[in-house]
């Protein structure tokens, strides 16, 4: 009996195909697979073109920021700037009659500089709530700005108040406390303020895991 063996000969297996001796370039496939289609939106940079004081200074001054909603040490800390904007605020418009101001020399009317004095006050109070409340750190800037310009008095004014109410004007250890407790709240408001966008990029990037720090509340 005669046992029927399979051939040898496999050409049989590569009719109608196209034998290489080596694999397909990647490159040229990469280059076929995407051809004619669109391009994706993600993939397709934003360009924001600065404006004509950022193309002066080379950049922002105060970048956008966007950060996660705030953790219980921001939240803190906003409430910290809130309190003592209210007692800066208050003390401002008290320590800064305005005599003396710049407004006062520029139209001789005392009722219309103690009206810009106030919205000066006014504004740098408001733009510090919404600064701190948005984290936004223009507004802080713009606050922190306001509040020295409500203050710059000429060197030859009197210390004096706009409000005397406790009677605090014929003391000038009492005037000279409440000068020093000034300096003591602006200082603190503009670290506060300050602290308040750096602890929220701080927490945006422990949450984001950009960064690992092991207990932020010792950072400095």
């Amino acid at each position: 009996m005669t046992l029927n063996r399979p051939s040898g000969d496999t050409s049989h297996l590569y009719d109608g195909k196209t034998v290489r001796s080596s694999a397909p370039s990647r490159k040229k496939l990469a280059g076929q697979v995407g051809s004619g289609g669109a391009i994706p939106q993600d993939a397709i940079p934003t360009v924001e073109i600065p404006s004509f004081i950022e193309s002066l200074l080379g950049g922002p001054l105060v970048p956008k920021m966007k950060f996660l909603p705030p953790d219980k040490m921001v939240q803190n800390l906003q409430i910290g700037v809130y309190g003592v904007l209210v007692a800066l605020a208050f003390l401002t418009y008290i320590i800064s009659p305005p005599q003396g101001t710049i407004w006062y020399i520029l139209t001789g009317s005392l009722g219309l500089a103690n009206i810009l004095q106030l919205t000066i006050i006014a504004g740098a109070t408001v733009l510090g709530f919404m600064g701190t409340f948005r984290r936004d750190a223009r507004l802080s800037l713009g606050s922190n700005l306001l509040f020295i310009l409500a203050i710059l008095r000429f060197a030859s004014s009197k210390t004096s108040l706009s409000n005397d109410l406790f009677n605090l004007q014929s003391s000038p250890t009492m005037l000279s406390v409440l000068v020093v407790v000034y300096a003591v709240l602006l200082i603190m408001y503009f670290e506060l303020s300050n602290g308040v966008i750096r602890y929220s990029m701080l927490d945006t990037s422990i949450r984001t895991n950009e960064v690992y720090v092991m207990n932020p509340k010792k950072i400095v």
